[in-house]
């Protein structure tokens, strides 16, 4: 990232603030925290843990990403950025790392203040940053797609659905083998494996699974706002 990037980057972190977003995504990591002291006297809840920190940036790049892509559609930005020296792609990117840098440390902040520092710091910090960005680009999709913020959690509802149903399989409600295909299983491997050992070829299969599943969904998303603007 060179020095003009990373202006953008400060200057998308600071509208996250301006727009209370930071606070809101402290304020929901606060409130799963209180729900895991509220259970702690039950005995080691790190497997709740894990559904906590997974929805943590659920909340914060779903439901961020579709408000910050109402907004920018309101105020015209994206056209705006299709005549100008700034590239769509560069533009886009900006927020997502700004929003997955939110969401990381607000997860981190509350992970820290539940055990302490004892669990898998690498597998916690990339695998929370990957299902943040995957969460987010969905966020932007949802968001480009409709025209106000009832009709964004109308068209997303099924995606945060269908997205939970991998819990069946890791709280082996259902056999987990049912959920391969989803992306968010993958996320949900790599924040187990910062609390559990994980087998490698399922950390493997967690990190590329979910980096292709970001790639493909954010050309996705760069052809759909492109084709938009034509």
């Amino acid at each position: 990232m060179n020095m003009r990037g990373i202006k953008r980057f400060g200057w998308d972190l600071l509208q996250l603030h301006r727009n209370n977003l930071v606070v809101l995504a402290f304020v929901v990591a606060g409130m799963y925290l209180g729900i895991f002291k509220l259970l702690e006297p039950l005995g080691t809840l790190r497997s709740m843990l894990v559904l906590l920190v997974f929805n943590d940036p659920v909340v914060t790049g779903l439901l961020f990403g579709g408000v910050i892509m109402l907004f920018e559609k309101s105020q015209n930005t994206l056209a705006a950025v299709q005549v100008s020296p700034l590239s769509l792609e560069k533009f886009l990117a900006s927020k997502v790392l700004a929003l997955t840098f939110l969401a990381t440390v607000s997860a981190l902040l509350m992970n820290l203040a539940a055990i302490g520092i004892h669990f898998n710091w690498l597998h916690f910090i990339l695998g929370t940053a990957l299902i943040s960005a995957f969460f987010i680009l969905a966020g932007f999709y949802f968001g480009q797609q409709s025209q106000d913020f009832t009709q964004f959690l109308v068209k997303s509802i099924g995606f945060i659905l269908i997205s939970a149903l991998p819990f069946l399989g890791y709280y082996e409600v259902v056999p987990e083998i049912y959920f391969y295909w989803l992306p968010p299983f993958a996320g949900i491997k790599l924040i187990e494996a910062a609390y559990f050992p994980v087998a490698w070829p399922y950390i493997l299969y967690g990190y590329g699974y979910l980096i292709l599943s970001i790639l493909l969904f954010w050309r996705t998303l760069i052809n759909k706002l492109q084709n938009a603007s034509l």
